[in-house]
């Protein structure tokens, strides 16, 4: 770890320095999560000549991107979130096969970019803005969202599950609840849950301690085939079997618990390989859910967020609205932990993070956005 004074030093602050040159002042796997927000190509001159956004073509922006992602991936923790709000632009020459006045696609390239150098995009989150500044084109729709994208390193990370308002559409002629065949939202959370009015809390098994899914696929497969393991029970269709052999991700699935106890003799080669998975399969950890505490959160937070801008009082063009940011670092983080965002800015990231007591650093190459950025966390 690098010394504890320098990296105090780098804690709550905005650095007015390139995003690069800060991330390598920094270990490997130290921040919790990145929330950040690029400047959007060929739409704004911050000012300095090394702004990333006024190259010639996109495919440089991109590029200039991939080199600040890159270093991102490095010092986030193995199971923290990087979550990026980047917008399209029309392009207003024609370059090579794209003609003018296409909508260029920046953010899907940028998303399959980061995936083919080894991101995982977990969510495509769309910021609708019901009060988007209306375009003087007459030719086309105007465009009311942007893109914002949840990567992870991992396949398994920290994430703190959020909620939303389930919402139900009423008719001002019936005063009814339309959309929906349920009266009300507890008479729904009864039904689909299966419980009764007056039961509050549910025991939950859950298999915390499984075997790593290639190492169990290939146990199974040195002992017997799918087809021979469902010769020998007479229950468990041979569908069910066929995927516990498969060591693709999508098409694997762990045996259930009364299934295991049907074909474990027969795959049982008494050795300390087979223990180790019995045990891990065996295992079961048992937790009470509140069901009524956790039914009041509402529903499972979507990818759709309508969130409004706001006018900026600073000199910055882009101040995107504090609810933005508050999901991500909600989600992400636990209080004290690091947040990072490479393109500061006008300081919403870092305002956000002392609100909710997160530490937090941000870069910003333009001098005049940094000093806003560090007199608005300071007042």
């Amino acid at each position: 770890m690098r010394n504890e004074l320098k990296v105090k030093k780098m804690i709550n602050k905005t650095h007015n320095e390139n995003c690069n040159v800060t991330m390598s002042k920094m270990d490997d796997n130290f921040i919790q999560s990145i929330i950040t927000s690029p400047p959007y190509f060929n739409l704004r001159d911050y000012g300095h000549n090394k702004q990333i956004g006024i190259e010639n073509s996109f495919s440089d922006y991109l590029n200039n991107l991939l080199e600040v992602f890159n270093n991102a991936y490095r010092v986030l923790k193995d199971d923290g979130i990087l979550f990026v709000n980047i917008g399209d632009t029309y392009a207003s020459k024609k370059v090579g096969n794209i003609k003018r006045k296409t909508l260029i696609g920046i953010p899907d390239r940028f998303k399959i970019m980061m995936i083919d150098n080894g991101w995982i995009c977990r969510s495509d989150i769309i910021w609708h803005k019901p009060n988007a500044i209306p375009s003087s084109a007459k030719d086309r729709f105007v465009n009311d969202y942007e893109r914002v994208f949840m990567f992870t390193k991992n396949e398994k990370y920290k994430f703190n599950t959020q909620y939303e308002e389930r919402k139900t559409k009423v008719s001002s002629k019936t005063n009814k609840r339309q959309e929906s065949k349920y009266l009300n939202d507890e008479q729904e959370k009864q039904v689909r849950q299966g419980m009764n009015k007056k039961r509050g809390l549910k025991l939950l098994e859950k298999r915390n301690h499984l075997p790593e899914h290639l190492f169990f696929v290939n146990f199974l497969r040195s002992r017997t085939s799918a087809k021979d393991l469902f010769s020998n029970v007479s229950d468990i269709k041979l569908s069910t079997i066929e995927h516990w052999f498969r060591k693709d991700v999508g098409g694997f699935s762990y045996p259930k618990l009364d299934d295991w106890n049907k074909v474990k003799d027969f795959v049982n080669d008494w050795s300390d390989d087979f223990h180790k998975i019995d045990l891990g399969l065996m295992t079961i950890d048992y937790e009470y859910d509140d069901i009524n505490k956790n039914a009041n959160k509402g529903r499972i937070k979507r990818c759709v967020w309508s969130i409004n801008t706001k006018p900026s009082k600073e000199k910055h063009f882009a101040v995107y609205p504090e609810e933005l940011i508050k999901t991500p670092i909600l989600c992400s983080t636990n209080e004290n932990d690091i947040v990072y965002d490479p393109f500061m800015g006008s300081g919403t990231t870092a305002k956000v993070c002392k609100e909710l007591k997160r530490k937090w650093i941000g870069s910003e190459i333009n001098s005049d956005f940094c000093d806003i950025s560090n007199a608005r966390v300071r007042t």
